[in-house]
């Protein structure tokens, strides 16, 4: 619940005077988003995982630079292979978007090499509707109070009930699969061996359905079985619009 309090004060001063932010740059590394932080006074990266319900920091950036950080409680992360224990930080100095802050419940984990520095999940995408622009490499944050997914979202999406992750419905060859909208992955799309013997994949260059022909309700859908991941690959040729914490989705080709 901090983390989410304190990125809600981060960015104030937008929420005041502005409904759209800027574009900002941000760089592509095998498929993943990460955009320019300073981390302890530290310059760094962060990369951005609608996927991950937890903030991270990097463990080899830790170690490289031998911080000294506020320990708190140790957490229980169940990724997509596994489930381990592991620390926590507070009280962790954070600039980004040209805004100081200080970030609490930071879990280390292993984010590659110590340039690395940091992980933003849930905590970043729950508090404005992002949009990423792949083809250009841009994003920008926008307020809820100046566009209205529930008319604009073209793909059938939701939050999935428990973990409140954003989910979409992808049609494969007349099957249709619930699956998590995740920008830290770098695939197309991963499934589950389950879902998978229902399903005959296409053939190369055949296109799958990811936007759904349906009409909105407005009402609430209940809890989806999701049987896997949607990653870059699939969405590297589109602007993305993601309201994470209502589950609205908008894909669409970027204007010439």
């Amino acid at each position: 619940m901090t983390r989410f309090i304190l990125l809600s004060l981060l960015f104030s001063s937008f929420n005041a005077f502005s409904a759209v932010t800027a574009w900002t740059d941000f760089t592509l590394d095998n498929g993943h988003v990460f955009l320019p932080v300073t981390i302890e006074g530290i310059e760094s990266r962060v990369m951005l995982d609608s996927g991950a319900q937890i903030n991270s920091i990097n463990r080899a950036f830790i170690g490289k630079h031998d911080l000294d950080l506020d320990k708190g409680r140790p957490v229980t992360v169940k990724g997509v292979y596994d489930v381990e224990r592991r620390n926590a930080y507070n009280n962790v100095n954070v600039e980004i978007f040209n805004s100081d802050f200080e970030l609490d419940s930071l879990v280390e984990s292993s984010l590659g090499h110590h340039s690395n520095g940091m992980l933003l999940g849930a905590g970043f995408f729950n508090n404005f509707i992002v949009q990423l622009d792949y083809p250009h490499r841009k994003i920008r944050l926008v307020t809820r109070d100046s566009i209205d997914m529930g008319k604009v979202a073209n793909v059938r999406a939701n939050s999935q009930q428990g973990s409140g992750m954003p989910i979409a419905q992808v049609e494969i060859n007349g099957v249709a699969l619930w699956l998590l909208v995740d920008t830290g992955n770098a695939g197309t799309i991963l499934i589950n061996r389950r879902a998978a013997s229902k399903v005959s994949f296409p053939a190369e260059g055949q296109k799958t359905n990811l936007e759904s022909q349906y009409e909105r309700t407005g009402s609430r859908i209940g809890g989806k079985r999701v049987v896997g991941l949607i990653g870059y690959d699939l969405l590297k040729d589109f602007v993305v619009t993601l309201d994470y914490r209502y589950g609205k989705l908008h894909i669409a080709l970027p204007q010439k």
